[in-house]
């Protein structure tokens, strides 16, 4: 297979440390890719400047010029601008934060614009090591599966998993179960794939759609991974593959988009006595966090948790802008 098949997606976010961290594992471990599309959310003179250095310093070729930013509503002329490019990263520095969703879907919009048949979704905090693109994509292939993600290592626990072949139960909310230990060398069909690190079937996004948009953060791996499912198509964790990924500790952040998110899933994708089981699954074991993080005075993750039940019933969508000052 050819080596421009498979298109790099990696999004920066006030983080250009991280970033050029993964940035740098990549040029140096991994040559069977096309190229790294380099989104960086709510761009600054600073960010701009430190990643465009380090794109000529290592690479040569820069896409942007300095201090040039992309307004959202001109994504769609950018994308049509840049399918083609040779530059083996391409630098798309955007003046508002478009979230993981909206950012992934530029990158893979990018990808589906130059024909590429996979793209391979990256955190920038991850790194990644030698063989693991080739080892991802013999697995997509050998399977006939739709995605394929790598066993997560913690980077501050050593050999630490992150995340575990799993299942759901929809009618608890979507609740997540270990199928088991994974053994080395496994191959496990999975209902769900984190986005943290994901190789995924061009083809299929065609069909199923990209990220929710209205999603932002969180939970989008979740309902991309059903969707995906739900049009016949299976899901592949594969743990002879590993990314080091950086398992810090979450914030307010993730459990109102978590929150949130997850209650949209349950109303959209379920009905009837499957529905109420889920929302009462799901409400019940979020309060029981609630009452934990306020006897720990942690009240910005309790605090999160009850606005996201809020704006899920408000109706409220999309970014928030009170966890992005």
């Amino acid at each position: 297979m050819s080596t421009r098949d498979i298109h790099i997606v990696i999004i920066n976010y006030k983080s250009e440390a991280s970033t050029i961290s993964c940035l740098d594992s990549v040029l140096r471990n991994l040559n069977n890719f096309s190229q790294i599309t380099l989104i960086d959310n709510a761009a600054t003179s600073s960010s701009i400047e430190t990643l465009s250095r380090w794109i000529e310093q290592n690479i040569g070729t820069l896409s942007a010029a300095p201090n040039e930013v992309i307004e959202s509503s001109s994504t769609d002329a950018v994308i049509k601008q840049k399918a083609g490019s040779t530059e083996e990263i391409l630098y798309l520095p955007m003046s508002q934060n478009l979230g993981f969703t909206g950012a992934s879907n530029v990158g893979i919009n990018i990808a589906l614009a130059c024909e590429s048949d996979y793209v391979f979704l990256l955190n920038n905090d991850t790194t990644v090591e030698a063989g693991l693109l080739s080892g991802l994509l013999e697995t997509i292939t050998r399977e006939k599966v739709a995605a394929v993600s790598p066993a997560l290592v913690s980077r501050q626990t050593t050999n630490e998993r992150v995340n575990y072949p799993t299942e759901i139960d929809r009618c608890r909310g979507f609740r997540g179960r270990r199928i088991k230990e994974p053994q080395p060398d496994d191959i496990y069909y999975v209902d769900f794939l984190s986005g943290a690190a994901l190789l995924l079937d061009t083809d299929v996004l065609n069909e199923v759609g990209l990220f929710r948009e209205d999603f932002f953060l969180y939970t989008d791996d979740l309902d991309i991974s059903l969707r995906i499912k739900n049009a016949g198509y299976e899901l592949c964790y594969d743990n002879n593959a590993t990314v080091e990924h950086d398992a810090s500790p979450r914030g307010s952040l993730s459990t109102y988009y978590g929150t949130r998110n997850r209650l949209i899933l349950i109303t959209e994708y379920l009905s009837g006595l499957c529905r109420i089981s889920a929302l009462l699954s799901y409400l019940s074991t979020r309060l029981v966090h609630i009452c934990y993080w306020m006897s720990q005075s942690d009240h910005t993750k309790a605090f999160g948790a009850v606005e996201g039940v809020m704006d899920f019933m408000s109706g409220s969508r999309g970014k928030n802008p009170k966890y992005h000052e």
